[in-house]
């Protein structure tokens, strides 16, 4: 199947394979296999599965990102209301921003809340960090250091894959960190 790619970096979901933007390129289209291609700084929020909206509060919120480039800047919006009513056309709703960012091995995440009248409960956050070719360093958790070696973090070498798991959603401010992002494999 011929794909054409906008401009930037993306990255190939199922075989993690970077392409650059502006061409047209072959991929392996299944039945069981959708092509999906992410572009470089993408946040992908995910939480449990359930059968409809409102079946039950988020328990786990989890946040995808993916800066395998140089220089990398991104935003995302999470929005919660209750799921059921139209109580959110009255601002019972919350809007939190999440910006992700890579520039030169100094990776950011930062979190703001715009709260308008909806109390959400609060949920566990694991925020996995891909394509991080380096052991992190100087590790800054809503601004105070942390150490690899604490319960709260872990880094997957073979994976390139920096793990952050925090029991409130709502008490993180920002996470920072060292380290180089790279692709795995990169093709022109």
């Amino acid at each position: 199947k011929k794909v054409y790619l906008p401009e930037g970096k993306w990255l190939d979901w199922n075989t993690k394979k970077v392409y650059d933007g502006q061409q047209e390129i072959i991929v392996d289209a299944h039945l069981d296999w959708l092509p999906m291609f992410l572009r470089d700084g993408a946040v992908i929020a995910r939480r449990e599965a359930q059968d409809y909206s409102d079946q039950s509060p988020v328990k786990e919120l989890t946040l995808d990102i993916y800066t395998f480039g140089r220089r990398t800047h991104s935003q995302f919006q999470h929005y919660e209301d209750d799921g059921a009513s139209l109580a959110y056309q009255d601002s019972a709703y919350n809007r939190i921003d999440y910006n992700a960012g890579n520039a030169e091995g100094i990776h950011q995440l930062f979190r703001y809340s715009h709260t308008a009248g909806f109390s959400a409960p609060d949920s566990k956050l694991t925020i996995y960090w891909w394509d991080v070719v380096k052991t992190p360093t100087d590790i800054l958790l809503n601004g105070e250091p942390l150490e690899l070696t604490d319960s709260r973090l872990s880094y997957d070498p073979d994976r390139k894959l920096f793990e952050i798991t925090l029991p409130s959603a709502h008490q993180f401010k920002s996470l920072e960190f060292m380290s180089q992002s790279q692709p795995l494999y990169y093709m022109k």
